[in-house]
């Protein structure tokens, strides 16, 4: 036998296995569906088989963004031919008809292209009350004003047998408008269904015309298919409701608030003491938009006037917003009317309500202001006539060791007494400040003073505490220390 001819024969036969034979390439591209509802998720699968791919970067399919991506490789070998397979999958949210691709690939080392594949976006279909899943959106009213308030409803609703494991009723959301979900209700049986209800309190932000979209309710029930435990797989429906058309029209100039309202204004009493406040409550009670309405600011000249955040309270007949304020002065004043305007819905006019104004007596006489920490004058020192006399070399040595020794003693009792802490002799400031009780004798104290940027900090402390209930310490050493390093640049006004 010819051994040449056998080994050559033999490693033909084994180039030939060995030999990669690369398919021709193929490119595909499709959808998992060719028509969606609006909002519904789509995927798109691009595909391709050779060497050397590279699929595209693809960020939005028909003006959406790709919210989502995943891919997979694989290589297959055939009659001693091999191949590799790339897949990406882009999932995207439809929102309009239109043809999607081509796009560009590399493959085999050159560029190919995708063909295009067409999907049919339609408006969501809106079930209806004999269906055996419904999902209706209502509102309260749907031609208002901006600033006014409406209740939006979503009502889901099923039959009793059916044997659903899983619901999820969408957020409403809407750019254009203040959401504010409300509490919802316990689901419901009667007549042989299961009711959901959503509810929805919503202001518009700006005049125009909206639409609030088809509202979408995900139903998940028992699939065919089982997990690895034998639990059936979800099989997810969707169904929609109907959409709602709203009318927003804009208030007439310089008005903000919408509604029907009533104001009051009381306050704690009409007779003071110099620097002691007066504490008054503003209330406005009634419907609408009430959030919507600013602090009202008191300017009363020589009266200083503080305010606190207002508050509101709703409950089913309506809201009431309040307002604290304490007003302070060492003279008689008045307390201006405070004035409401908003616009009345029903007779499309714009109402302006008003408070009374109050009197207010300030009886007795403001303490007088001394002045404090003022130096003290250093008294002139009177010049003593010096006798000069001449002494004997004896008494030179004498007054010399005499002098030199009551040095010494000068200078020890010079270091004791300064090593010594003597207490600082209490002025009529400080003895103000150890003698008062409570915040608001501390404050009279403290507000009396002029330029007294030291205790700045503390002046606003104690006026928190007193007008906003707040419970700051107040160290009255630190207060002292403070103005002593200062002296008579915090003198009583």
């Amino acid at each position: 036998m010819n051994h040449d001819k056998i080994f050559k024969t033999l490693g033909k036969t084994i180039a030939v296995l060995l030999l990669p034979i690369v398919l021709t390439a193929s490119i595909s591209i499709s959808t998992d569906r060719h028509t969606a509802t609006k909002g519904d998720i789509v995927a798109l699968t691009i595909k391709a088989t050779g060497s050397d791919i590279k699929l595209p970067d693809i960020k939005s399919i028909l003006s959406s963004p790709v919210v989502g991506t995943s891919s997979s490789i694989s290589t297959t070998i055939s009659n001693g031919s091999m191949a590799t397979t790339k897949s990406k999958i882009y999932q995207f949210v439809a929102n309009q008809s239109g043809d999607i691709g081509p796009y560009d690939l590399q493959i085999n080392g050159k560029t190919e292209q995708t063909d295009s594949v067409r999907l049919k976006v339609g408006k969501p279909k809106a079930s209806t009350i004999d269906d055996d899943l419904f999902v209706t959106i209502t509102a309260s009213q749907t031609d208002l004003y901006v600033g006014e308030e409406m209740v939006v409803d979503i009502v889901f609703r099923y039959k009793e047998y059916l044997n659903i494991r899983q619901i999820q009723i969408d957020e409403l959301t809407k750019k254009e408008f203040a959401i504010k979900r409300l509490k919802s209700a316990k689901p419901t049986k009667a007549n042989g269904y299961i009711t959901y209800k959503d509810s929805y309190k919503i202001s518009p932000m700006s005049a125009g015309e909206f639409e609030i979209p088809p509202h979408k309710v995900s139903i998940g029930t028992d699939s065919m298919q089982t997990d690895f435990f034998g639990i059936p797989l979800l099989k997810w429906h969707k169904i929609y409701s109907n959409a709602l058309a709203i009318k927003v029209s804009a208030l007439p100039q310089d008005v903000t608030v919408i509604g029907e309202f009533e104001i009051s204004a009381t306050v704690d009493k009409t007779q003071t003491k110099p620097n002691q406040p007066i504490n008054m409550l503003i209330n406005i009670a009634g419907r609408g938009n009430i959030e919507d309405i600013d602090p009202f600011k008191l300017e009363i000249d020589n009266v200083s006037v503080f305010s606190e955040a207002p508050s509101v309270r709703r409950d089913k007949n309506g809201a009431v917003w309040t307002q604290k304020l304490s007003v302070v002065s060492d003279d008689n004043f008045q307390i201006p009317a405070i004035e409401l305007r908003f616009f009345h819905k029903p007779t499309k006019k714009i109402k302006t309500i008003k408070t009374k104004s109050f009197d207010i007596s300030v009886a007795g006489k403001t303490e007088a202001k001394p002045k404090i920490y003022e130096k003290a004058k250093k008294p002139k020192k009177a010049k003593k006539k010096q006798k000069r006399s001449i002494s004997s070399g004896t008494d030179r040595y004498i007054y010399g060791a005499g002098g030199l020794l009551l040095g010494g003693l000068l200078v020890l009792l010079y270091f004791r007494l300064k090593n010594k802490k003597t207490p600082a002799n209490d002025t009529d400031i400080d003895k103000a400040i150890k003698k008062s009780k409570t915040d608001k004798e501390l404050y009279t104290v403290l507000s009396r003073l002029e330029n007294a940027k030291a205790i700045s900090d503390i002046i606003d402390k104690l006026e928190q505490n007193i007008y906003k209930d707040t419970k700051h310490s107040i160290d009255k050493n630190d207060i002292t220390e403070r103005l002593k390093k200062k002296h008579d640049e915090y003198l009583y006004s």
